[in-house]
């Protein structure tokens, strides 16, 4: 089956299953039982509607072999633990997580430093470097910055801190060596594109959404996979019946054979007799054999569904099922369901997240196509220090130096003593059609296509619903009607056995009964599975499709 199915197609698979297993034994069932009422047997009387169905219990696991007994409940708690499928389904939502990660990464800071050093030597190049030989210089540097996108409103900032040392060789330096500290911020903020949404900040909200829609992919496969263990196992236990059935079918062909031989031994019965009864033998046999192949098949799918690959026992392991079928009704309110469904259904609410991101990025694309608008402001400081030279004004000659260091350097810079301030405003529009707009053209048809595509599935899931909820109470009348026509079979059978023993039946009418009564229990059968399977689908397609 695939991972998805729809209600139909749950009904379908099933009844084909559990009805291909036990009308195999239905034909001869009937002749069994037949041969124990020739013999005095007692018929068991038919369950009734509401009371556990009394289903065969597993054959007994090969001598030796592990035997794994499961209830419904515990096949799906180890299928959620062990199996494959969902542990990827898991690794799904670790990498969409690990997306919004990196979308959240946009808006963290990004720090940069700087450390470098500089020498040089060149010849004079003005009267005021006047000197003998050439003029030699070194600088060491060294700074740091901080760039960040805010979240909100779509602002930057960018805020730098540079020093340096120099030293000269120069004549008449002012400062030698010079300390220089410089303290620049810049703050640009969006006025019209880019203020109320950007890439970043819809990348991040859709990164977010998506892995709210990975979260969606995890329960929708753990609700799926819940329901194929639990037709697995129903699966398994119409095989286990159909097994038990066919072995006992067998069983009865033989003691007809062995009292057939012992009748033609004292010659009340013909020698063909006996080749009818080996006939009956024969095709038991082949019936049994393929219903213990029926049984290996069922447990094959359910052992992949739930088993840890890894066990040491994985293909050797038998597994039986404990529970046994049980009907009960169920008060049906259709309205409510789908509602309900409507509300909370996984498919629904995933198309309504996409939406989400479909209109996301329609907004995007409509504030790419505005005039783009950016206020900017600066603000600098800075500060020189060193050893300062003082000169005679009229001679020019050094009268003497002071020391600044550079703590104090630092103070007046980050303290604002020599501030610069600067405002501007930036404007650019684009002239004629853009790419931009045509982009929004077709993102807006987009979206007019999901609204669309969302209204047809919330029809199609109020019609699933409404449909699933006819089929459960559809099929609990014919349950009733199936226990009415076994009712009536069984007591029909039961008058034509009395005749037989009074020796007023013909052979062919009372093996005729005998079919009729063997169809009513299979179809009885069928009915309270195929009524736990439409319970499923009901509450299934409440949650996912």
């Amino acid at each position: 089956m695939g991972t998805r199915m729809a209600n139909r197609g749950v009904r379908s698979w099933t009844a084909f299953s559990v009805s291909a297993m036990l009308t195999l034994a239905a034909p001869l069932a009937a002749t069994g039982a037949g041969q124990g009422a020739g013999q005095g047997a007692q018929q068991a009387p038919p369950p009734q509607t509401g009371q556990t169905v009394v289903t065969p219990p597993a054959p007994a696991a090969a001598q030796g072999g592990p035997v794994l007994q499961l209830t419904m409940d515990q096949a799906v708690a180890m299928a959620i633990e062990s199996n494959i499928g969902l542990k990827s389904e898991r690794l799904a939502v670790d990498i969409a997580a690990e997306g919004v990660a990196g979308a959240e990464a946009a808006f963290k800071p990004t720090l940069t430093a700087n450390l470098s050093t500089q020498s040089q030597t060149s010849l004079p190049s003005s009267f005021t470097q006047l000197t003998s030989g050439s003029i030699s210089g070194a600088t060491q540097s060294g700074g740091a910055q901080v760039t960040q996108s805010l979240p909100w409103l779509g602002g930057t900032y960018q805020a730098s801190w540079q020093n340096s040392l120099s030293t000269t060789t120069q004549p008449s330096p002012v400062f030698n060596p010079s300390i220089n500290s410089n303290v620049v911020f810049n703050f640009t903020q969006p006025l019209l594109r880019g203020l109320l949404t950007d890439a970043n900040r819809a990348g991040l909200a859709n990164s977010q959404t998506a892995r709210e829609v990975a979260d969606l992919g995890l329960q929708l496969n753990t609700i799926e996979l819940q329901d194929q263990v639990r037709l697995a196992y129903l699966q398994l236990i119409a095989a286990n019946a159909s097994l038990v059935v066919n072995q006992s079918n067998y069983d009865l062909a033989q003691t007809g054979l062995h009292d057939a031989q012992a009748e033609v031994a004292v010659g009340i019965s013909a020698k063909v007799d006996i080749i009818t009864n080996q006939v009956q033998v024969e095709q038991n046999k082949a019936l049994l054999i393929q219903a213990q192949s029926g049984v290996a098949s069922a447990e094959d799918q359910l052992r992949t569904l739930i088993l840890d690959p890894g066990r040491p026992d994985y293909w050797t392991v038998k597994l039986e099922a404990k529970d046994e079928i049980v009907v009960e009704p169920r008060t049906i309110d259709v309205d409510a369901a789908v509602v309900n469904a409507l509300a909370n259904r996984i498919d629904v609410i995933e198309a309504r997240r996409n939406l989400e991101i479909t209109k996301r990025t329609t907004r995007l694309d409509a504030d790419l196509t505005k005039t783009s608008v950016n206020a900017q402001a600066q603000y600098s400081a800075t500060s020189v220090g060193g050893t300062q030279f003082l000169y005679n004004g009229l001679t020019g000659n050094s009268s003497g130096q002071t020391t600044k260091s550079f703590s104090s350097v630092l103070g007046e810079a980050f303290g604002g003593a020599y501030p610069s301030w600067a405002f501007g405003v930036t404007v650019g529009y684009p002239i004629g059609r853009t790419a931009a707009e045509a982009t929004l053209a077709q993102q807006q048809l987009a979206e007019q296509q999901a609204v669309l595509n969302l209204r047809n599935l919330e029809l199609t899931v109020a019609a699933q619903v409404r449909q699933a909820a006819r089929n459960v109470q559809t099929d609990f009348q014919v349950v009733q009607a199936a226990k009415a026509a076994l009712d009536a079979s069984q007591q029909q059978f039961e008058a034509e056995t009395r005749k037989k023993e009074q020796g007023l039946s013909d052979p062919f009418t009372f093996i005729q009964k005998q079919l009729i009564l063997s169809q009513a229990r299979v179809s009885y059968l069928q009915a309270e599975i195929q009524y736990n399977v439409d319970l499923m689908a009901f509450d299934r397609l409440q949650k996912v499709s």
